[in-house]
């Protein structure tokens, strides 16, 4: 097969792929259902990191080897998940050719990451994903890099660029913008050819992209059809080395250019060097024999709430480069006696919800249904002193809360509860409160015996 009539393979995603994935489907949302009962959510809010579905991932695996793997593979995604929450700058990973041809993930040699990417479309097609179309782009944009690249006939440094802009549909679950330079490498060692994808965070705008496609790829935009970001996942760019022998790096700072803002890699590894511990909780409870909803969600919520304390702290560090880790470490409040501690209050707080490249960064609302209010190891430090009432959590727990119906983040008075949103103006309390039009006078005129409204 010449290498021209491999770019023209784009396999079509079938509904014989989707019926393969029926029964994992199936798991997922057994698992899905019983989470979100336990935690008490209604409607659940598209997340780039859902917790489930890596639930339904392992227990779907039969071998401790596999397991093994599963451990290293999530330690990537959940690296993946925080770079897209901290829109950090750079990223990058290996894809290796089994002896059947197919591509493999370094970090998940289990199985043909072709697989994995048709299970997630199954998935997005199961719950009425709008966004179908750039899903499938995304998808046969990957086997053409891969069928290229893999060809002995193409010369070690050859290159595709894939640009994913962010999503054209209302809502969409695709918020950030990325360039993905996907290389040909052979080891120096075994002669082996395996592929490495470099992302990088990108400043350019829809204009900018058709500017420099039409530039890179002459013809680039004859016969378009459907939506433009469909188009670019769909339509990767060619580089033959032998006539553009620029590095990934050089390709991309060239022509494309770092977003302003995004954070560095070195920031992002010291910034992943302080979360460790905490990640490392949390997949033993992803992993656990048993699968407890409660446990999982606030083991992850605590995973993104270190992850903002430590980028806030380091955000704000104006130290030598070479004395920031150690210095950061020690300005980090030691309120807990031990990881479990530590995990159990991060995990209650409120999580900030970030737009990220697939979907909303953010964690989950654990409720306090046996009446208990968790305990804050620096409210009950303050508890004596004036500077509690600059905490922002009372006995009810955080001032800020999500409306359920439009997501709006209220703000109350300490000491008082809101029996409405501030946005939509909906109902947001709930038990025995719903029948009263302010839960902080029902207390008040009951102390004094005067009748309630």
């Amino acid at each position: 097969m010449s290498i021209e009539s491999t770019v023209a393979v784009a396999t079509q995603f079938s509904n014989k792929s989707y019926d393969k994935f029926s029964q994992d489907l199936a798991d997922v949302g057994v698992l899905q259902l019983k989470f979100n009962k336990e935690l008490g959510i209604e409607k659940a809010v598209r997340l780039n990191y859902n917790p489930v579905l890596a639930r339904a991932n392992f227990e779907r695996l039969t071998s401790d080897n596999r397991r093994q793997n599963f451990r290293n593979y999530e330690l990537w995604q959940i690296q993946t998940a925080l770079r897209e929450r901290n829109h950090a700058a750079k990223s990058s990973v290996n894809y290796l050719i089994d002896e059947h041809g197919e591509m493999r993930n370094e970090l998940f040699p289990d199985e043909p990451f072709s697989h994995i990417l048709e299970r997630g479309l199954a998935y997005r097609k199961s719950i009425g994903s709008k966004e179908l179309e750039r899903e499938y782009a995304e998808y046969e944009g990957w086997l053409q890099v891969c069928n290229v690249l893999k060809h002995p006939d193409t010369p070690a440094g050859a290159k595709f660029i894939a640009i994913s802009c962010p999503g054209i549909v209302a809502d969409t679950n695709y918020n950030d913008n990325f360039v993905d330079i996907y290389e040909a490498h052979d080891d120096p060692v075994t002669g082996k050819r395996y592929i490495t994808m470099t992302r990088n965070a990108s400043k350019l705008t829809y204009g900018d992209y058709e500017n420099n496609a039409a530039q890179l790829q002459n013809g680039y935009f004859d016969n378009l059809e459907g939506p433009i970001d469909a188009w670019y996942l769909r339509n990767p760019i060619y580089k033959n080395p032998s006539v553009d022998a620029r590095s990934t790096d050089e390709l991309f700072e060239q022509i494309f250019g770092h977003r302003e803002g995004a954070m560095g890699e070195a920031d992002f590894q010291q910034l992943w060097q302080q979360l460790i511990p905490v990640v490392l909780y949390y997949i033993n409870n992803l992993c656990a024999e048993e699968f407890h909803p409660s446990s999982l969600a606030i083991s992850w919520n605590a995973v993104l709430k270190k992850n903002d304390l430590m980028k806030t702290i380091l955000e704000n560090t104006k130290i030598s480069k070479d004395q920031q880790m150690q210095n950061t470490q020690l300005q980090i409040p030691q309120f807990y006696g031990n990881l479990h501690e530590e995990i159990d209050w991060l995990g209650r707080q409120q999580i900030d919800m970030v737009a990220a490249a697939c979907g909303t960064s953010g964690g989950f609302k654990i409720e306090y249904k046996d009446g208990l209010a968790p305990k804050n190891p620096i409210q009950e430090l303050l508890s004596n002193s004036v500077a509690k009432f600059g905490v922002e959590e009372d006995n009810y727990g955080s001032l800020h809360f999500d409306c359920p119906h439009c997501r709006f983040d209220n703000k109350r008075d300490y000491g008082k509860l809101l029996t409405k949103c501030k946005s939509c103006g909906e109902d947001v309390t709930c038990g025995d409160s719903k029948e009263k039009t302010s839960v902080t006078k029902n207390m008040t005129t009951a102390s004094t015996n005067e009748p309630t409204n």
